[in-house]
């Protein structure tokens, strides 16, 4: 039982009457309005609330860190007096809002129904709701997404006490919460000064010396800046700790507002592009908090999201004090000045790398820039390095421009073109790599791009072969470049996993090219063809308007995903 509950208790001895939340309020989730309206976001009246407010403002808010335009709303603002609760992403978090305005998806809005307006002191509920962001945290969804099951969440008690007795207990907490506000407005007031003082001398201490070098965060590191995974994960009641963004302030990462719990193999497979270490340092490069540096001073296992810029520094140079630099003013400068400002701040990690930084000289001399060791103007390993941005697919031209502007000389299209010509022998090697005799479902269709031959524009397809295996994993099994699509080009692709030992298909998916259906059964002959339901809906949505597109496309939707076939029937004469 918390203190709240031993105070409603005292002062109400015979009992309480309790409600869920459901009876009491209305409720309704947040939401952002497009950023493509730049009209939305221009000259701003209504407030939009986000977690950066109640951060930086406490839990009683009456104005907001940004606004939007009455256009921007649907239908009305939130009345006043309503409480958000964070019931996605960062649970835990609630505030009384004392204005009509509007919040991001993150909150859930609780309105009092009109039967209970007089029932309600609004600060009592809010109070009340430090008990419901705990219910919430154990409350979570099983999915890619942290979330509140909002079934549970409508099952949510709240007490029923007398009016009076609610404004005392408020006026109980109001004057306990004021002595502790004023104890914390002295305190931040003490700490924004040091910091300040320490920005100052740490600046100071950091700016270029004359016998210091003038060099890039890449020489510093030991290897490229990495992120964590792009994909949203499933999260777990337990298992290994999944953090972001929310989890960086004050150079530290908050373990307690991690986005949740990974599971063992997720993290195992994140690890094999990035495996978190003691003395990594982090850096926010996406999002508002984007340029918050954090470092890692622990060994317990965990794993990151795509938004924080791993590195890693090199023997030569000390983490914290890459920690310390990319706090200092030089940097936030540059980050400020290559983020690119769409709806949300976004800094590319090849750009972090080339940010110019000073680093001392060490007393032994021994410091060595890693992409060019000092006074070279050439390295032995420059063809790995033009075949990795080769594969990444810069033009020759893109990858000649790129290596004078990071070394220094020149390197001719021809010579980079020879380059890359030695990738044709491994690219062979797989072409004609050993194939699993059984695949239990295999996908076939050609991607059309134009290439230039001899400065004439020309047509040509990738056959693109891409098998499940018998271990349910995805596998492409070929990629072969054609001229235009034919049925005549896939039977010889076809064969060509025959005698590389593929025995047995058991259904092939494909769209409905002239002849290809007879291709597969000479291949094939007991292969099973599933015409391509993406290719059908698009043959078949031509023949639809426009403004009936996506309500007919919805309608067709229930034919393709029906259970069985005489479902599927039934559907298909429904929307006919």
């Amino acid at each position: 039982m918390s203190k709240l509950d031993d105070l409603i208790q005292k002062l109400c001895p015979d009992g309480v009457e309790y409600k869920p939340l459901s009876e009491i309020f209305n409720t309704r989730n947040g939401y952002t309005p497009s950023k493509k309206e730049k009209n939305f976001w221009e000259n701003g009246t209504v407030p939009w609330f986000r977690m950066e407010d109640i951060r930086e403002n406490g839990g009683i808010l009456d104005h907001a860190m940004q606004y939007v335009s009455i256009n921007a709303i649907k239908g009305d603002p939130f009345p006043e007096n309503s409480i958000i609760v964070a019931t996605s992403a960062t649970i835990g978090e609630h505030a009384l809002i004392t204005v009509p305005s509007i919040a991001n998806q993150r909150f859930t809005y609780l309105m009092v129904k009109e039967q209970y307006k007089d029932d309600y002191d609004p600060k009592f509920l809010y109070y009340y709701c430090f008990k419901l962001d705990e219910y919430c945290k154990e409350c979570l969804n099983q999915g890619n997404f942290a979330s509140v099951d909002m079934k549970k969440f409508a099952k949510f008690q709240f007490p029923r006490l007398p009016i009076e007795i609610q404004r005392e207990i408020v006026r109980m907490l109001d004057s306990y919460t004021e002595s502790v506000v004023e104890l914390q407005r002295q305190l931040t007031a003490e700490l924004i000064a040091r910091k300040t003082q320490y920005a100052y001398y740490r600046d100071s201490l950091l700016s270029m010396k004359s016998q210091w070098y003038h060099v890039k965060i890449i020489d510093m590191l030991s290897q490229p800046i990495t992120d964590g995974p792009h994909t949203t994960p499933q999260f777990v009641q337990n298992g290994v700790p999944f953090v972001s963004v929310d989890s960086i302030w004050d150079g530290k990462i908050h373990f307690e507002k991690m986005r949740g719990y990974i599971t063992e193999a997720f993290d195992e497979e994140c690890c094999k592009k990035y495996k978190p270490q003691k003395n990594d340092v982090y850096m926010v490069k996406s999002g508002s908090t984007t340029g918050k540096v954090a470092f890692v001073d622990t060994d317990i296992r965990f794993n990151i999201w795509s938004p924080l810029a791993a590195m890693r520094v090199n023997e030569q140079n000390s983490a914290r004090f890459l920690f310390y630099l990319l706090q200092t003013e030089k940097v936030q400068k540059q980050v400020k000045a290559k983020a690119s400002h769409g709806s949300q701040p976004n800094l590319g990690m090849r750009e972090l790398e080339q940010f110019e930084v000073d680093v001392p000289q060490d007393r032994q001399s021994s410091f060595e820039p890693q992409v060019l060791p000092k006074r070279q103007k050439d390295i032995s390993s420059i063809d790995d390095k033009i075949i990795a941005m080769y594969a990444k697919g810069m033009t020759t031209r893109q990858i000649s421009e790129t290596i004078e502007d990071i070394y220094g000389f020149e390197v001719s299209e021809g010579m980079i073109s020879d380059i890359t010509d030695k990738l044709l022998p491994r690219i062979e090697e797989w072409q004609n790599r050993p194939l699993s005799p059984v695949y239990p479902i295999v996908f076939i269709d050609a991607v059309h791009f134009s290439v230039r031959d001899d400065g004439v524009i020309r047509k040509l397809a990738a056959y693109v072969v891409l098998g499940i295996n018998e271990d349910g994993k995805k596998e492409v099994l070929s990629i072969v470049v054609g001229e235009n699509e034919s049925s005549k080009y896939w039977l010889s692709v076809l064969n060509s996993l025959k005698n590389r030992g593929v025995q047995d298909i058991l259904i092939l998916c494909s769209d409905g090219l002239t002849g290809i259906k007879d291709a597969i059964s000479t291949a094939f002959p007991k292969t099973e063809q599933q015409r391509c339901i993406v290719h059908m809906v698009r043959n078949t949505l031509k023949y639809v308007a426009n403004k009936d597109m996506k309500t007919f496309a919805k309608d067709l939707k229930t034919i393709y995903t029906a259970a069985s076939e005489e479902t599927a029937r039934k559907q298909l004469e429904t929307v006919i």
